[in-house]
């Protein structure tokens, strides 16, 4: 009678040691598979965040290049010293006008625009920096016209790459289109006068989906721009 309850004790603990370690295993296996999907969303997350800055950047600056002539273009070379090296992060400034459609911004006897607006891209120099765009007011000459038309110089633009472009004085808007920029830079070419653009976005670095090393995200995209009110030449 003894040994019969012995041997059903040893059954029963035996079947506890099976059913715990069952448990670890379902649990061990929940606790990874829920891992690797936060893990996954992170990513998608940080991917879906820099497809919208992308977009973003691209509809901004293609409209606001396309609509300027090419000779008010102008570009502020600067590069900066980050954790992961020297990159550009450079400036873009071009006239504008602030409505396309109203004809008192255009010249009664030409037709030509009367460019009011400066437009400045930048990106700053923190480590993971941001890109800015920012409208600054652009004033007739004394005489009340609005050319010639000439482009910045960057011992005029450079003071104006800060952090926080809204206290600056004289800024009709600004925004912050990338918290997250690697590089950023600019080229014209006056062979075909367009403008080429690069711009590329940085993504602090997250875990593997299946391991505990992490990765480095770079994503860049390239624009080339013809402007198209680039006449008369100036």
């Amino acid at each position: 009678m003894r040994s019969g309850i012995a041997e059903f004790r040893g059954y029963t603990l035996l079947e506890a040691l099976v059913a715990g370690t069952l448990l670890l295993v379902v649990f061990g296996s929940v606790f990874y598979f829920f891992s690797v999907g936060a893990r996954g969303f992170s990513i998608g997350a940080s991917q879906s965040e820099t497809l919208s800055d992308f977009q973003a950047f691209a509809r901004l600056v293609k409209r606001d290049l396309e609509l300027t002539h090419y000779y008010s273009v102008s570009i502020v070379n600067r590069t900066a010293e980050t954790s992961r090296g020297t990159v550009n992060r450079q400036g873009l400034s071009l006239a504008g006008l602030s409505d396309w459609g109203d004809d008192d911004h255009f010249e009664d006897a030409t037709g030509l625009p009367k460019w009011d607006r400066w437009i400045f891209f930048y990106a700053n120099r923190e480590d993971v920096g941001k890109l800015f765009r920012v409208e600054f007011a652009r004033g007739p000459s004394a005489g009340g016209n609005y050319y010639p038309l000439r482009p910045r110089g960057a011992d005029d633009l450079i003071p104006l790459m800060v952090g926080n472009p809204a206290s600056l004085p004289g800024v009709l808007k600004s925004q912050s289109i990338s918290r997250n920029v690697h590089a950023f830079a600019a080229k014209p070419d006056d062979a075909h006068q367009s403008v080429e653009i690069e711009f590329t976005t940085y993504a602090n670095p997250s875990l593997r989906m299946t391991s505990q090393a992490r990765d480095e995200e770079f994503k860049e995209t390239r624009v080339v721009v013809v402007p198209l009110n680039t006449y008369p030449p100036i």
